[in-house]
């Protein structure tokens, strides 16, 4: 019983960092939230220019460096979600043959919920925008 008990307390710990991980970027990681990319680089690239008094040639320059930087850290992210999965995904396989038959359909059960009130968090998606994170928290 104590087992059953570490390994489901495990897999509460890893559903609640997962989710803290997904949603602990949002506002944070330089993605658009509303809107398009571009509209997102122009404007942060005018509030850079209204703030440091930048030339046009130098604003057009920053317009470039936001999107290089906006692509480089959605590759980082996506790495690491998909590195994030594929433990996760190894984790339940090593845990659902340590269980019998009962225990299985119960822990597919867990996770089926755990995954319905991962989705209520997030709010929006990609789709569309080149940036498709799943439950990240941006539109």
């Amino acid at each position: 019983m104590k087992k059953i008990y570490n390994v489901l307390l495990a897999v509460l710990f890893f559903t609640v960092m997962t989710v803290g991980i997904a949603g602990a970027h949002c506002g944070k990681c330089g993605l658009p939230k509303e809107g398009g990319t571009d509209d997102y680089v122009a404007k942060k690239a005018e509030k850079l220019t209204d703030k440091l008094g930048l030339s046009a040639e130098q604003s057009a320059q920053a317009k470039v460096l936001i999107k290089e930087k906006m692509e480089k850290k959605h590759t980082i992210m996506q790495e690491k979600s998909d590195a994030i999965e594929a433990v996760k995904e190894e984790y339940s396989a090593k845990l659902a043959a340590l269980l019998n038959d009962e225990q299985k359909v119960k822990y597919e059960a867990m996770q089926a919920e755990w995954k319905e009130e991962g989705m209520k968090g997030s709010h929006h998606d990609h789709k569309g925008s080149g940036y498709e994170h799943k439950g990240s928290g941006h539109k």
